[in-house]
């Protein structure tokens, strides 16, 4: 894995494609930072920030198109982004995707932290946040590839505004025919802003137990990731041990070679807590669990750590507002 700020490699398999469309050699654009197809389709495989953003100034050299990235997109696939990709297209609701997109976003790069918020307008701003020196290193094809790609999960009609850090370019109306909507450039932060309403709208590839298995598999690799949010190796950890019965801050502290201490200030610095990521764990588990027929409410409160039944059916209460059982009868009903 790369120390530096890196990118999935598999997200430079789409440019590939995308200059093969166009009839050109990509060997042309990738040959000179010693990259070949086989370097680039690992799944695993990380590229730097800075090898990448070369990629992208040659492709627009080589294509003579300076919206190239905003070509890049129709080539991706689902794997592209590893399970992030997969997670995403199954969760429940673009509510549901967009905590995991911010929760999983350095899996795909690891130059930029993804937050949204909701306003009293009634919109959702989604923030690229990335640290002015960082972000000079991005090549803004990267994020017009970015951007445009999580547009495409949005629906009809509902995208507002799209600020972006690129400066304008000599055509922005292809952006704005891309988009369908105002773009603003030379703005401070690149950013997305929708209606809020469509948050909790389910999605049609809704599949839970898909989008949780999506979700593991990209923890697994963060899990490797030596740069990835300590709140994620800390999940990832969770994960791994809650059927074992409630895992204890003091042996993910142990496993992951800091004192517990050092995990609550870290865990404090990235704006959470042992206790809060072990709850949502647990949240986000259960409801899962209660979707699957097959599965007794004390086999789901053991595999989730509980010590017994009556301390499962509080917890779910406090998240829910209803019984485990009551919840299960809701979603058949669904």
């Amino acid at each position: 894995m790369s120390r530096g700020k890196s990118t999935l490699a598999t997200w430079a398999a789409a440019i590939w494609e995308t200059l093969v469309s166009m009839g050109l050699d990509p060997q042309d654009v990738f040959a000179p930072e010693e990259l070949s197809l086989a370097d680039i389709t690992d799944a695993e495989a990380r590229i730097s920030v800075d090898k990448m953003a070369n990629i992208w100034r040659r492709c627009v050299k080589a294509s003579g198109q300076e919206a190239f990235g905003l070509e890049v997109p129709e080539f991706r696939s689902l794997l592209t982004f590893h399970g992030v990709g997969i997670a995403l297209e199954a969760s429940e609701s673009l509510r549901d995707a967009l905590d995991r997109l911010v929760k999983l976003s350095h899996l795909v790069s690891d130059v930029a932290d993804i937050s949204y918020e909701e306003t009293k307008l009634g919109l959702c701003i989604m923030r690229w946040e990335i640290e002015p020196t960082a972000r000079s290193r991005v090549a803004h094809e990267a994020m017009d590839a970015f951007l445009y790609s999580w547009t495409q999960n949005l629906p009809d009609n509902c995208l507002v505004e799209v600020l972006m850090v690129r400066p304008e370019p000599e055509k922005p109306e292809i952006w704005e025919n891309k988009f369908r909507t105002r773009v603003v450039f030379s703005a401070k932060q690149d950013q997305v802003i929708f209606q809020a309403s469509v948050l909790d709208i389910k999605t049609e590839a809704s599949n839970p137990a898909v989008a949780v298995a999506g979700e593991q598999v990209a923890l697994d690799y963060l899990k490797r990731m030596s740069s990835c949010l300590l709140k994620v190796k800390v999940e990832a950890q969770i994960r791994s041990k809650l059927e074992s019965g409630e895992p204890k801050q003091i042996e993910i502290a142990e496993v992951l070679h800091i004192s517990p201490r050092q995990l609550q200030r870290k865990l404090a610095d990235e704006g959470t807590s042992f206790v809060e990521i072990l709850k949502k764990v647990r949240h986000q588990l259960a409801k899962q669990y209660l979707r699957e027929v097959e599965r007794t409410i004390t086999d789901i409160s053991l595999s989730l750590g509980f010590r017994d039944q009556s301390n499962f059916s509080s917890a779910f209460k406090r998240w829910e507002g209803c019984s485990p059982s009551k919840f299960r009868v809701q979603e058949r009903l669904k």
